[in-house]
């Protein structure tokens, strides 16, 4: 029989937090998508050069990733332990999302270094919640 003990306030907390965090990142995906569709909502001709630079494959990437980060993050809130193993899936789709965006379109050229600090942010956000969600199985707080 295994022994749960009770979390301390602090990780519902963070727990909300993260679904907060991750519900922004699920807005956001919605937005990429309308933006694909059709960059000339913009009225900026670079930004819509770069949003033709993003294929199929980084939207489903994009969409794995902040999709299943809010499953985990309400999964991690109601204290299940599968929540570990998809913030881990979360986790792998960021970073390639991110690679693409970084290193695979002109984001730098046209944003310059700024294009760099959300996805870093959001690389160590994800960083943490693979952590937290470990930390609580750990602790014997996730059943």
């Amino acid at each position: 029989m295994s022994v749960k003990r009770k979390a301390p306030i602090w990780f519902l907390f963070v727990s909300i937090l993260l679904i907060c965090w991750n519900l922004i990142g699920v807005l956001s995906l919605y937005t990429h998508i309308t933006l694909v569709n059709d960059p000339t909502i913009l009225n900026d001709p670079a930004m819509e050069i770069l949003y033709t630079q993003y294929p199929l494959w980084s939207t489903l990437v994009f969409a794995l990733a902040s999709i299943s980060g809010f499953v985990a993050a309400l999964l991690l809130a109601i204290k299940r332990r599968l929540a570990k193993f998809i913030f881990v899936i979360s986790l792998i789709a960021v970073i390639m999302q991110m690679t693409h965006n970084l290193l695979m379109t002109d984001a730098m050229e046209y944003l310059g270094v700024q294009a760099a600090i959300l996805p870093t942010l959001v690389i160590i956000i994800g960083i943490f919640s693979v952590w937290l969600s470990s930390h609580a199985d750990r602790k014997k707080w996730l059943h």
